[in-house]
């Protein structure tokens, strides 16, 4: 009696353990359905690739913020739901202008953003995971209008058309990271990148020997999204030093420079001082 009382309860407990994944399982599939391929608009333009959120969209650590047009916006690649975790992975969205219709278009870039949501519990229904992502995405048109800047509200509307025909106000068009117009530091409008990382080198123990001292100039572009790319020797120090540095540079992260109030790429000229004690 006892042992079919206890496979009586196994049998309960298996059924509720199958019954919850099942339960899930829908769940998942049903937010996949409603949110696979679609483009989210975040309410703060954290710099990061990877942000973690509390169920009140809060995030767990502090965040630098940028542009809207370089990080307000998300494709959704793959969204996951566990019970303690809901997760989405998807690519950066870029706007840019179109110059034949005068209109906004939005272009997937290389970059790649991981969004996750730490639970307190688990999500019973697709609509409380709706509204865990409502704390940290925009939900309606008027919400997403209002967090850009002016300028580029007539390109989110439609009505571009109502800008003076001075055209003062137009943003400059922002092209996927590496096809657009590259600037130069003193063009008109431009302001710097202002770097926000910059990891040191890592030197082998040959180098420490050689106990190696000096300054490795670099021509470098910093693109839309803040990311270094087309890294040149200009003043060499050493064959190994001139990589490390390379190698390094192509680490840091800038808050990219603008011309017009819009991300755009530049080039710069920098210095790495080595001095090995």
């Amino acid at each position: 009696m006892q042992a079919r009382a206890l496979c009586t309860v196994i049998a309960l407990v298996w059924s509720l353990l199958t019954a919850v994944a099942a339960g899930e399982s829908r769940i998942d599939t049903a937010l996949s359905e409603r949110y696979q391929n679609k483009i989210l608009f975040f309410r703060h333009f954290y710099l990061s690739d990877s942000q973690e959120y509390d169920s009140e969209g809060r995030a767990i650590k502090d965040l630098a913020e940028g542009s809207w047009a370089s990080y307000g916006q998300m494709q959704v690649e793959k969204i996951v739901l566990s019970k303690d975790k809901l997760q989405l992975e998807g690519d950066r969205v870029l706007p840019r202008v179109d110059g034949l219709t005068d209109r906004l278009v939005l272009v997937r870039a290389p970059e790649k953003v991981r969004v996750t949501f730490r639970l307190r519990s688990p999500l019973a229904t697709v609509e409380e995971a709706a509204a865990v992502l409502g704390k940290v995405f925009t939900v309606t048109e008027e919400e997403r209008i209002s967090l850009v800047p002016a300028q580029w509200r007539p390109y989110l509307t439609g009505d571009s058309t109502a800008q003076d025909d001075k055209n003062d106000a137009k943003p400059a068009a922002v092209e996927t990271p590496g096809t657009g117009k590259l600037f130069h530091l003193g063009d008109s409008g431009v302001t710097p990148p202002q770097i926000i990382s910059r990891p040191l080198p890592e030197f082998s123990e040959e180098a420490r020997e050689k106990k190696y001292a000096g300054v490795v100039g670099l021509n470098i572009v910093v693109d839309e999204m803040g990311r270094v790319r087309d890294v040149k020797v200009v003043h060499s120090l050493d064959k190994e030093m001139d990589e490390h540095a390379m190698e390094t540079v192509k680490r840091w992260r800038f808050k990219p420079a603008k011309k017009d109030g819009v991300p755009v790429p530049v080039a710069v000229y920098i210095e790495v001082d080595f001095h090995l004690n």
